[in-house]
């Protein structure tokens, strides 16, 4: 999204440029209508052609930006239509992944058993009962290895040597 709307902005930026350039231009032909009389004094002809010289460059300068600006703008808009097309595929691919591991999770519930709370708290007690069964015959065994780990140092010590 960060991207389109700096593409948007940017057609919005050179817009923006191109509006004002139109707007000098009628500027331009506002002041030179109103200087019109000054003209009149010093000839009318004379100044009536250079002012038309003027303003035709003025509008070539005006048409050369202008199309400067629309291929600017035709190539943010083809990357923004890169970008959608772009963001589409990989929205495609998140949906088909989402899919996948729906399936996936639906096979793995379809294979747990459906047994009630009360089986599931006695499954439940069940092994904490075992596993703390093992875990005192676990430290019974280390208790009686540790015994004979000191039994058996006690005599290296005591041996003659």
């Amino acid at each position: 999204m960060g991207f389109l709307t700096l593409i948007q902005s940017s057609i919005a930026k050179y817009l923006l440029i191109a509006a004002s350039i139109f707007s000098l231009i009628l500027f331009g032909a506002f002041e030179l209508h109103s200087l019109e009389s000054k003209y009149d004094k010093q000839g009318y002809n004379r100044a009536k052609s250079e002012d038309v010289e003027q303003l035709l460059k003025q509008e070539k300068q005006s048409q050369l930006i202008t199309q400067t600006f629309q291929s600017k703008l035709n190539k943010a808009q083809n990357e923004r239509t890169i970008a959608e097309n772009k963001l589409y595929d990989i929205s495609k691919s998140n949906d088909v992944a989402i899919n996948q591991l729906r399936q996936q999770l639906d096979s793995f519930n379809s294979g747990m058993p459906i047994d009630s709370r009360s089986t599931l708290s006695n499954r439940i007690a069940t092994i904490s009962t075992l596993f703390a069964e093992c875990t005192q015959r676990y430290s019974d065994l280390a208790e009686q290895a540790d015994k004979q780990s000191y039994d058996i140092k006690v005599m290296k010590e005591s041996w003659p040597k």
